[in-house]
């Protein structure tokens, strides 16, 4: 971390093996770029209260009394959680007609609370009531305890696009779950709440202005921040050679040559930025490679190569796209809730040339899916909450357990299948109910940082056996 004009820049990992340096204020007292309402925490709980206005100390106190609000607060969320908040976020924005700026905003909390979220700063609060489950209001939060600081980045109720009652309890909801927010932050040693910065003089946007309004009812003290914004930002691939320059200046560390047939496997790139601090890589294909290099391990990465005559001192035969290790399914992910009758997907009713997005989609509208061939798509699905039906094989023993998060088929018969489908459809409330855990289950054990290690594990392996053997 280092200090300059007022500002303090940290250094955020983005998520490619890069990072992004991002703005956090210093000074509260310090020239501004974007006002915003300020909550002071370091008073009572009494005082921070007394100090809302009192229509939204009255609405407080009926919400507790009428609603029984029920609190969720998420420390630690995935990216399957960041990408509920977002879906909800979308259909708020579309309800308010922001389809204009929606893309562009659903990217950026995408990157933006991601970061927060790997660098432990992101916390999810929600407010529901069992009176109503229409009922719901949820917040995106930035807390930096280092800094004594917090922010509300994000905020989606559907209180505006409901009937007249839900309308009432979803507002008293708002206020009740910034009130328990700041009570929550204050508990943490966090000094102030930044409710996310607003106009300090209406304008001619009435949306806005509603906003600032219900913001103003907390605090009419304005805060001098400082906009986030990233300050440094390289691209995937001058990160990825930067990574490959600085490793190959390090004469200890081993070389190894990932080998290719006509086109580099998209994972390989990210493997590859996962371990340059600790290898030093080229990336060939087959007609570039020139046999009398000298590397400590060759990948072949292509199982069009397998049969293929390459000299080296070690070899390992590994395709990028087997499941043997693992790669990565975070292009798909949990984004959508499953209603009404039990949804079955054959993996033959699609065809394997859909693009990534039209995959997960698909998969986001079905509860089951019936995997013929056990290959990348079982993670895929999974990925995306579906309860898989599939035969045995090493990939379904890794990942499945029968009956609790999917239904492996013993002998692989038509009257097998039959019968799985049919306990599936006895059990449809069990499968829903899992479906963000199953989703969860592979984050845990196919994200990058996992994957990577495995093949770490793999290289060493190789290369110790290999260095044990000549001696």
């Amino acid at each position: 971390m280092y200090i300059e004009d007022r500002y303090i820049y940290e250094k955020f990992p983005n998520g490619k093996g890069g990072y992004e340096w991002c703005e956090i204020p210093l000074n509260i007292d310090g020239p501004y770029y974007a006002p915003s309402p300020l909550i002071n925490l370091q008073a009572d709980e009494d005082v921070i209260l007394s100090s809302f206005k009192a229509t939204v100390r009255n609405e407080i106190r009926r919400c507790e009394k009428d609603d029984a609000p029920i609190l969720n607060l998420n420390t630690n969320p995935s990216k399957i959680d960041i990408e509920l908040l977002l879906q909800k976020y979308e259909e708020f924005a579309k309800s308010k007609g922001l389809e204009n700026i929606l893309e562009q905003n659903i990217n950026h909390y995408r990157n933006y609370l991601g970061i927060l979220a790997k660098n432990n700063c992101l916390v999810i609060a929600t407010a529901t009531t069992d009176n109503n489950e229409n009922c719901r209001v949820t917040d995106a939060l930035f807390m930096k305890k280092e800094c004594g600081y917090s922010r509300l980045n994000v905020s989606v109720s559907n209180f505006r696009y409901q009937d007249k009652e839900i309308q009432k309890i979803n507002s008293r909801l708002n206020k009740w779950l910034k009130y328990q927010e700041c009570k929550f932050f204050k508990s943490s040693g966090i000094k102030y709440f930044d409710l996310g910065g607003a106009p300090k003089d209406k304008v001619e946007d009435e949306q806005i202005n509603m906003v600032r309004d219900f913001k103003l009812s907390f605090s009419n003290n304005f805060a001098c921040f400082y906009n986030f914004e990233i300050l440094k930002k390289r691209s995937w691939w001058y990160n990825f050679r930067h990574n490959i320059k600085n490793s190959t200046q390090k004469s200890k560390q081993s070389r190894i040559c990932l080998l290719f047939d006509k086109k580099v496997d998209d994972h390989a790139y990210e493997i590859v930025n996962q371990l340059a601090y600790c290898y030093c890589f080229d990336i060939k294909l087959f007609n570039n490679y020139n046999k009398n290099n000298s590397y400590d391990l060759v990948h072949i990465a292509d199982k069009n190569l397998f049969d293929k005559d390459i000299r080296n001192i070690k070899i390992i035969k590994q395709d990028f796209r087997s499941d043997n290790i693992g790669f990565n399914p975070l292009q798909y992910f949990y984004a959508r809730n499953r209603l009404g009758e039990l949804q079955i997907l054959n993996q033959s009713d699609y065809s394997a040339d859909f693009i990534a997005n039209a995959k997960f989609e698909q998969y986001n509208n079905f509860d089951v899916y019936v995997c013929t061939k056990n290959d990348i798509s079982l993670v895929y699905a999974m990925a995306c909450g579906c309860f898989p039906i599939c035969q045995i094989s090493d990939l379904s023993k890794q990942i499945i357990r029968h009956k609790q998060n999917g239904f492996i088929l013993e002998n692989n018969t038509e009257d097998e299948l039959k019968a799985a489908i049919s306990w599936c459809n006895d059990h449809t409330n069990f499968i829903r109910r899992e479906s963000i855990q199953i989703a969860k289950d592979i984050y845990n054990s196919h994200r990058w940082e996992i994957v990577s290690q495995r093949y770490k594990e793999l290289y060493d392996n190789s290369i110790n056996n290999e260095k044990s053997s000549d001696s």
